[in-house]
């Protein structure tokens, strides 16, 4: 039997089970659910406490007139993010691991770096046995001696070891629905190099240039989407930077994976990848961050974005430049979902984690473990409303459009 129980720890503040806190700001127990078996005490009032939904102002108007079931959604975006990508597994393991597996068409997904990762395991045949699994072995990556290039690639090898040991690569590819697609770059100049002062000097005219325009990003980087061979979903470059297309198969998938994910300066790059133009394949990341519909999808429908932030960047170089956020005209399909400020509060240390978490510390994995993996567990109640509130048809109620 599972019980999680909000308990009061002091005004305007709660606990739930035992574990964290949140700061609702609101003071009544309101609702008793009994789910599947398991015995749940579940505080209604928290749902919007614990989850920050937005949508565009067609997809606000689809859920408010139909609400949202799992043949409503066009297409499902992951993003990049590391280590942020444990504050909401949880809510992932919720919506591909239960709520998508009653769909019977066709859905594209696409990602970049650990967004790419997570919408692997998510194709698997146990989805949620996947996630799960990709989230403890993220959490379990140990750097005992230095945080080194060599050291990123073996702790890396070894999470993407567990999301897809043997066999799983063909899982994803002959899938009943997903049809998977992630996105790297092929390097240009400097950056096609391992030398670090070179990929240094790269990566620092690619951000001298993208102050100015991100089309000078095309002198640096094309953007490479790989896509199951099944597609026929128009993914491309609708952002006028250059745009190559490569199959995936069981030959390449590990590869196109492992380059979306290749942080430069971080990670060694990817060389030729089979079946995609020769060159040096870094990460998907660099062009599309937080991969943005606008740039690279057309097709009716709601487009369904989990994610850690309420925000999105559309390249990792543009995270300094707040005006190339999206505007809500950009996002009339899109729903995102993202942990509330209130849930993000209750977190150790009261923020998501991230990937300077390996070195902030460093020679204590002990300590970082304990903390993603209470992050992890958290996460755990944001797919529980987000079932609630598919399934009750609140979604829309909870849901505020974009600004």
């Amino acid at each position: 039997m599972c019980i999680h129980c909000w308990r009061k720890r002091g005004k305007n503040s709660f606990e739930l089970g035992g574990s964290w806190g949140i700061e609702p700001g609101v003071g009544s127990w309101v609702m008793l659910l009994f789910l599947f078996g398991d015995f749940w005490i579940s505080f209604w009032g928290l749902m919007d406490q614990l989850l920050d939904i937005q949508a565009g102002d067609r997809a606000l108007a689809w859920v408010r007139e139909r609400g949202l079931a799992p043949e409503d959604v066009a297409a499902v975006f992951g993003a990049s993010g590391a280590a942020k990508w444990l504050s909401i597994c949880g809510l992932d393991a919720a919506i591909f691991g239960s709520w998508l597996q009653a769909r019977k068409a066709p859905l594209p997904v696409f990602g970049t770096s650990i967004g790419a990762f997570k919408l692997a395991a998510a194709a698997r045949r146990d989805a949620k046995a996947a996630i799960d699994e990709m989230a403890a072995a993220y959490v379990a990556q140990r750097y005992d001696d230095d945080v080194s290039i060599e050291a990123v690639n073996r702790e890396t090898q070894k999470v993407l070891q567990r999301i897809l040991p043997e066999g799983a690569t063909e899982e994803v590819l002959a899938h009943p629905f997903f049809r998977f697609h992630c996105a790297a770059v092929r390097c240009q100049g400097l950056l096609r190099y391992e030398n670090k002062l070179a990929q240094l000097a790269g990566f620092s005219a690619a951000f001298v240039r993208n102050a100015f325009s991100r089309a000078f990003l095309n002198a640096h980087f094309v953007r490479t989407l790989f896509h199951d061979a099944r597609s026929d979903v128009p993914f491309s470059g609708r952002d006028g930077l250059q745009t190559e297309r490569c199959v995936l198969s069981p030959e390449n998938f590990r590869e196109a994976i492992l380059a979306s994910a290749s942080i430069p300066m971080v990670m060694q790059g990817v060389a030729n990848v089979a079946g995609a133009v020769p060159g040096m394949y870094r990460d998907g990341g660099l062009l599309d961050y937080h991969p943005l519909p606008e740039f690279l999808y057309k097709s009716e429908g709601v487009i369904l974005y989990p994610h850690f932030y309420s925000e999105l960047v559309p390249g990792w170089l543009d995270k300094a430049w707040r005006s190339r956020r999206p505007r809500a005209e950009h996002l009339r399909d899109v729903i995102l979902i993202s942990p509330s400020r209130a849930f993000v509060e209750s977190l150790p240390d009261k923020r998501i984690p991230d990937r300077n978490d390996f070195k902030r510390y460093f020679r204590r994995d002990d300590e970082r473990m304990e903390k993603w993996q209470r992050v992890r567990v958290a996460s755990d109640a944001l797919g529980e409303v987000f079932l609630s509130l598919v399934s009750s048809g609140e979604l829309a109620s909870f849901a505020r459009p974009f600004k």
